[in-house]
């Protein structure tokens, strides 16, 4: 369905991309299957979301159904399923990659599926979640309009733009240290290994660069880390965990619709991509600024 016939509604309606859960917009129109509550979608990147309600679900989006199962196990399955990393717009997730695929599950001992166990797991996990008290959401007494804002190239905002180092896994042994890579799940943090015998550059205090895989998305890691060749390290003294989530969404923002499978993000097409932000008056970034802003907004401990 195309933008230009929605109409508006309260319907989701379901496309592929992890933002927002793949929700791009709500809409009435009745000629639009309407799919039941308690499902899973699987999209064109193998993204998968548990549906808790109604929704409408565009070309790129597989809709799987068992109204036997508990919300507790269809949320087990969605996490495994999603889990599949690898499709990217140059080789996309269809039906027949999902007849064949493949996933591993607990199984009882007549290798069956032990639904009752992947039930009871997540029932465990989300009664050992702790809510967070939220305050009332109100918008932030500071204006974005309140201060300058300058195209400035990539280079020029951060002292230090560098890809990281290829790391094979044969070179890499269970540690503590978070290695990041090209994942957009789990702040980028594919595993934790330990100091590799070849010479690796070890970062803190920066933000990772997606340049292929989940292309252009972008983590701010406060500890130490090593990078791999799939990501660029961005390094400021000035950068902290509130600028940071600041110039996250600007830096995500300028890359989106610039890059995919086939353009991916090489070091000097990210040095010179141009990304919009709040300036002093002497066009330097305003980290003061970023910094106060996403500090007034309400929840902001939770970002």
């Amino acid at each position: 369905m195309t933008e230009v016939n929605r109409k508006q509604g309260t319907r989701p309606l379901v496309t592929a991309g992890r933002k927002n859960c793949g929700v791009s917009s709500f809409i009435s129109n009745e000629n639009q299957k309407i799919f039941s509550k308690t499902s899973l979608t699987i999209d064109m990147f193998a993204n998968t979301f548990f549906r808790d309600y109604q929704f409408s679900a565009d070309d790129n989006i597989l809709v799987l159904n068992n109204k036997t199962l508990s919300k507790e196990t269809l949320l087990f399955i969605s996490a495994v399923l999603d889990s599949i990393n690898y499709y990217t717009y140059g080789k996309q997730y269809r039906l027949q990659n999902f007849y064949r695929q493949l996933i591993s599950l607990p199984v009882t001992s007549i290798k069956k599926p032990n639904w009752d166990y992947m039930e009871q797991y997540i029932a465990n996990l989300i009664d050992g979640i702790e809510v967070p008290k939220l305050e009332i959401s109100t918008p932030s007494p500071l204006s974005l309009n309140s201060v300058k804002w300058s195209l400035l190239p990539t280079q020029e905002i951060f002292k230090t733009v560098k890809r990281g180092t290829r790391l094979t896994k044969s070179d890499q042994s269970e540690g503590n240290i978070a290695y990041i890579s090209s994942t957009g799940l789990n702040n980028g943090i594919d595993r934790y290994i330990s100091i590799p015998k070849k010479r690796h550059r070890i970062y803190s205090n920066f933000i990772g660069v997606n340049n292929s895989g989940s292309i252009g998305k972008a983590f701010y890691h406060a500890y130490e880390a090593i990078v791999s060749d799939h990501v660029t390290a961005l390094v400021h003294e000035k950068l902290n965990e509130y600028n940071s989530k600041f110039l996250i969404s600007c830096i995500e923002q300028s890359l989106d619709g610039n890059f995919s499978f086939n353009r991916e993000i090489s070091d000097g097409r990210l040095k010179r991509q141009m990304v919009k932000i709040p300036v002093t008056p002497d066009n330097q970034p305003n980290w003061q600024f970023m910094e106060d802003y996403i500090k007034s907004l309400s929840n902001s401990n939770l970002i």
